[in-house]
């Protein structure tokens, strides 16, 4: 997404990939293979893009208690941002929420993170690496 600090691979038969810098594919590449790695950007077109999304997965660790997907799925909607999946899972207490959003651009997502990190149970929040 717009924010994102990429790096291109070229790949044998099926052109050009873009990866997130800290993509484990990137970060685990052999290499001899790290020579077919080229520099990319967003250029000022694509970020201006209004109707553009992203599909990004965030990972919410929370202490449970009554409401708590209401004020996250609150706070997303108060955002326009859509929700795509969401799977959850609770241990001694402690809900893990997995989100799949669509957003604007790292900016929109620094803003929600933001947000989600007043909401009363939620203590630690991670953008997934996918």
């Amino acid at each position: 997404m717009p924010g994102d600090e990429i790096i291109a691979f070229v790949t044998r038969g099926r052109g050009i990939s873009i990866h997130r810098t800290d993509c484990i594919n990137i970060i685990n590449l052999e290499e001899i293979e790290r020579n077919r790695l080229i520099e990319a950007n967003w250029g000022d077109n694509e970020l201006k893009k209004d109707n553009a999304s992203y599909r990004t997965h965030v990972l919410l660790e929370c202490m449970d208690r009554d409401n708590l997907f209401y004020d996250i799925s609150k706070i997303l909607s108060e955002e326009k941002v859509s929700i795509k999946s969401v799977n959850s899972r609770i241990n001694a207490g402690v809900v893990t929420f997995n989100v799949s959003i669509d957003i604007r651009d790292k900016e929109q997502l620094n803003l929600i993170c933001t947000k989600l990190k007043k909401v009363k149970g939620i203590y630690n929040i991670d953008r997934m690496k996918s």
